[in-house]
């Protein structure tokens, strides 16, 4: 509240502040349904006037940034600046999450709407299936996707098929490790690469959860206000940051949950994000 003085009036206003976190890396933004891609801090914008963005990833030994238009159906690639926008697939039906795995340039794209795990081969310029549900044995409604030492971490949103899918690169098997009974339903993933955790969203109790990397020992992290598609984990720092649609607010903590604060002002509708060191 302000409130200003003189001789003979006195005048308030009010208004709701937010204050922001500092950052200590560039962090990348997905619009959404706004269809911008935004670099924080100062909501620079690198893409604009694209589909709906729900994955956003970044490629660091190759600089570059990957991600899907679910309203084109296409994995899109583009230089850090937003230049030189490459399509890489145009027969997706739903696209959500990506995971790279930048050492065998291989981009994993899940599908919502046909239940599939693609991966594309960046050196072929060729996609195949990976996983799917009629063959094997996926759930249905992929939504959120991560990779690490070989494996991919999948979130599915089904009934029946909810929580935290394993499956290998070779796209030999996929199983679930995590039921809905201990880790509810949610769209984002991310894995701490260091201390060998992953992070996941659960819809149903509004948190972020953590467990090993078997499914187990299964923790409550930071409660959230609504859906959220994008985790990362920026384990320089010890921090974990994530995007909250129900506020529209990028927000950080310690890896451990504590210390909650926002590093972004209210956005439309944020979805993936990815951060540069």
């Amino acid at each position: 509240r302000l409130i200003v003085t003189s001789d003979d009036d006195v005048d308030t206003y009010e208004g709701q502040v937010t204050a922001l976190g500092s950052l200590d890396v560039n962090l990348f933004v997905a619009g959404g349904t706004d269809g911008k891609i935004l670099q924080l801090p100062g909501n620079r914008r690198i893409v604009s006037n694209v589909g709906a963005v729900y994955g956003l990833e970044y490629d660091s030994i190759n600089e570059l940034i990957y991600y899907t238009d679910a309203s084109e159906g296409t994995l899109v690639r583009i230089k850090t600046d937003g230049s030189e926008p490459e399509i890489l697939m145009n027969n997706l039906v739903n696209p959500r999450d990506i995971a790279i795995n930048s050492t065998s340039k291989k981009v994993y794209v899940v599908d919502k709407d046909t239940h599939t795990i693609y991966e594309y081969d960046v050196n072929a310029e060729s996609s195949s299936v990976l996983f799917d549900h009629s063959s094997n044995g996926l759930g249905q409604k992929p939504i959120g996707i991560d990779y690490y030492d070989k494996t991919l971490y999948v979130t599915c949103v089904e009934v029946d098929d909810e929580s935290i899918w394993v499956g290998d690169e070779n796209g030999t098997s996929i199983t679930k490790i995590i039921d809905y009974s201990d880790g509810g339903y949610g769209y984002a993933i991310a894995v701490d690469k260091i201390n060998e955790k992953i992070y996941f969203d659960d819809f149903d109790s509004r948190n972020i959860l953590r467990a090993n990397l078997d499914g187990t020992n299964i923790e409550t992290v930071v409660p959230t206000v609504d859906e959220v598609f994008g985790i990362v984990i920026d384990n320089a720092n010890g921090k974990i940051y994530w995007s909250d649609s129900g506020d529209g607010l990028i927000k950080k903590a310690n890896l451990d949950g504590s210390d909650i604060v926002p590093v972004s002002i209210s956005l439309p509708d944020p979805l993936g994000i990815f951060f540069i060191p």
